[in-house]
């Protein structure tokens, strides 16, 4: 499906307007639809929000400061086939509070800073449509400059290309109390797990691949995808100050285990991955990989069903010498942290011993899943996994993780330190 026009987008709100006496007139997924706004691709002076308002077309109204300054109206730079608005806002200024409105809908977000690298991420995986639990304001109280969504925004485990399917788990994901109050106050980079892309451990196979694709580049706001293309995976990177955020997608490229060369990511993902952590190794203080599955682990539906491509990863990492990565994951609904010791799958000597942190789950029942951790596992929901990025602009930089809990209790800490390698 082509993106609208305004004028073809207009069209269709004036069609909704008199939707109850001609239904035909307006496509279903306009007139069922459920108004949400959130925002991503966050940098220092750029960001990008995405809002659906069922039925009508609105500018952005964009405030600065605390102070709530207005800098005007601003038309959607792009409206999808299925009347998702998106605004790629630039020219904004580094470190500054921006508040913006699109018809009823509300929201903000702050530019990072080109003062200081320091930063704080929130990072979790797997919640319930539906979900009011007190864990969404928990994290929205930290005030991260973005959060981390590692997978399974919802568990509605499509199993059929049906696109308005996916469009309406989004709708019900975005604009439920709890999490819609969350996701219009903290700019998201999102990357799916099984759940939210197709059913349970689904892989390339999975029957709503094509929509699940057209899906998400509608209605998630993300930093440019580093493959072309229109059903390659979701895979990207992006740079805040001194350190660079690598997120892979483990599911759509991801072969059957009886495949004749099995893979998690595909040969595109898997060449672009290593030479993405080769060069920001040598360009950044800090390297995070985000894989949405555990690396630790010997699991059929994590990297240990992939041993063989989990090796090649670990001897890349080991013979590049890359001593500044470490590596966010989600899926288990557990929060556990490993300071490298249990991190060695090279066949090479001195293989990677990254860190690691599992941070799961924001609203699902408990499991653990690989091991053995230095810390935990804990599982459970109503947790999350926060980073705080201490950066004086040179030398090394110090990396804070803390799995936390809804009622503020903090489960598990490890601080470690890194530099260009």
């Amino acid at each position: 499906m082509k993106d609208l026009t305004r004028r073809e987008f207009v069209g269709a709100a004036l069609a909704g307007a008199v939707a109850s006496a001609l239904p035909s007139c307006v496509p279903p997924e306009l007139r069922e639809a459920r108004p949400w706004v959130w925002s991503g691709a966050l940098a220092s002076r750029s960001a990008v929000v995405h809002a659906r308002t069922p039925g009508s077309m609105e500018p952005l109204v964009l405030f600065e400061g605390a102070d709530s300054t207005p800098t005007g109206e601003r038309d959607p730079t792009r409206i999808g086939p299925s009347g998702v608005m998106r605004w790629e806002l630039s020219g904004l200024r580094p470190d500054t509070l921006y508040r913006y409105r699109v018809g009823d809908l509300e929201g903000q977000l702050r530019t990072a800073s080109e003062l200081s690298g320091s930063h704080r991420v929130a990072l979790g995986c797997c919640a319930d449509i539906g979900s009011s639990h007190p864990v969404f304001d928990a994290i929205r109280e930290r005030e991260p400059l973005f959060f981390l969504h590692m997978g399974d925004l919802h568990y509605r485990d499509i199993g059929s290309n049906d696109r308005e399917r996916y469009l309406r788990a989004f709708d019900e994901a975005l604009s439920t109390p709890a999490q819609s109050r969350f996701f219009a106050s903290t700019p998201v980079e999102y990357v799916w797990d099984d759940h939210d892309y197709g059913t349970n451990n689904s892989n390339r196979n999975a029957a709503g691949r094509p929509a699940a694709m057209s899906a998400f580049r509608e209605c998630a706001p993300h930093h440019a995808l580093a493959l072309s293309g229109p059903l390659e995976p979701i895979a990207r990177a992006f740079s805040i100050g001194r350190v660079r955020y690598v997120l892979t997608d483990c599911r759509s490229a991801r072969s059957p285990l009886d495949a004749a060369s099995p893979t998690m990511l595909g040969e595109a993902q898997k060449a672009w991955l290593l030479g993405e952590l080769s060069a920001a190794s040598r360009a950044h203080a800090l390297v995070v990989w985000m894989s949405p599955v555990p690396w630790i682990a010997g699991g059929s539906d994590t990297w240990g069903g992939y041993p063989e491509e989990r090796r090649e990863i670990a001897n890349h990492i080991a013979s590049e010498g890359i001593r500044n990565l470490c590596m966010v994951s989600g899926d288990a609904h557990m929060l556990a942290i490993d300071d490298g010791r249990n991190n060695d799958f090279a066949t090479l000597s001195g293989g990677p011993g990254f860190p690691v942190f599992q941070a799961g789950a924001l609203d699902r029942g408990g499991s653990i899943k690989g091991g053995p951790y230095t810390h935990g596992p804990r599982p459970g929901g109503g947790h999350f996994g926060e980073m705080d990025i201490t950066d004086s602009g040179e030398g090394a930089v110090e990396v804070t993780w803390r799995g936390r809990a809804a009622d503020g209790t903090v489960h598990m800490e490890l601080t470690f330190e890194a530099e260009p390698g």
